[in-house]
């Protein structure tokens, strides 16, 4: 490989091990695996099998280089302890949806995330770096910028935020919107997202600020809990 980059491109084509908590439904573990590479200089990423797996289940007993796994698993028992195996998912940005009937369509998903964009006519755009759009507004401290919140789901497994990723039309969310100057109406900054989308308006003060941001967030619960990503941040020079 010739890069680190290059390196988990190709780590995200073979199968990891997920151990999972089948009373939590939480993933507790991501075992990915090595083998000599055909000339014996180094290490290669492989695919986990079943047989792997039932590897690292014989060292779940105590004193067992995997013991950790029954440790951290509902009353530390191994019939608590579920599998799957299925390519690179970022834990961070997934849930995973069990399927006690049928325990091989258990699978990682990425959960869905909040688009933030600026809808306002009168707004002017300048840029976009990362995970940040820049805008320009002349406000006047009583016209408000309005902006929409869109729930997304992700397009591929990298949970890179594209143009191209399909709306949730289907989610009702309570959500938070933070600003860093301003007010918003309700004054709570508290919406719910009805058939995957609301609009939101953003009352500026009537001065010159070079970046007031805005992002939004779960209402309930911190981000790791949360069955969606929290939104982009937009930053808006007032003039």
């Amino acid at each position: 490989m010739n890069s680190i980059n290059e390196t988990i491109k190709y780590a995200k084509t073979k199968k990891c091990i997920y151990f999972y908590d089948k009373i939590t439904k939480k993933v507790i573990n991501c075992h990915t695996h090595n083998e000599r590479n055909e000339s014996r200089s180094g290490f290669e990423i492989t695919d986990c099998t079943n047989e792997l797996v039932q590897n690292l289940l014989d060292q779940t007993n105590p004193g067992g280089a995997y013991e950790f796994l029954i440790q951290k698993v509902t009353d530390q028992k191994i019939e608590n302890l579920g599998y799957v195996l299925q390519n690179f998912q970022d834990t961070s940005t997934s849930h995973l949806i069990v399927d006690d009937k049928n325990p091989k369509n258990t699978k990682l998903h990425p959960k869905p995330y909040l688009k933030l964009s600026v809808i306002s006519d009168t707004a002017e755009f300048i840029e976009k770096k990362q995970n940040t759009e820049f805008w320009s507004f002349d406000s006047d401290g009583q016209s408000p910028l309005r902006l929409k919140v869109e729930t997304c789901f992700f397009g591929g497994a990298n949970c890179l935020r594209q143009n191209e990723d399909q709306k949730d039309l289907k989610a009702i969310y309570d959500i938070q919107v933070i600003v860093s100057h301003g007010r918003l109406n309700p004054k709570n900054g508290r919406f719910k997202l009805s058939q995957g989308e609301v609009e939101i308006e953003w009352i500026l003060p009537d001065e010159s600020i070079e970046a007031a941001k805005i992002f939004v967030r779960d209402l309930h619960t911190k981000y790791e809990k949360s069955d969606f990503i929290g939104s982009n941040t937009v930053s808006v020079r007032c003039y």
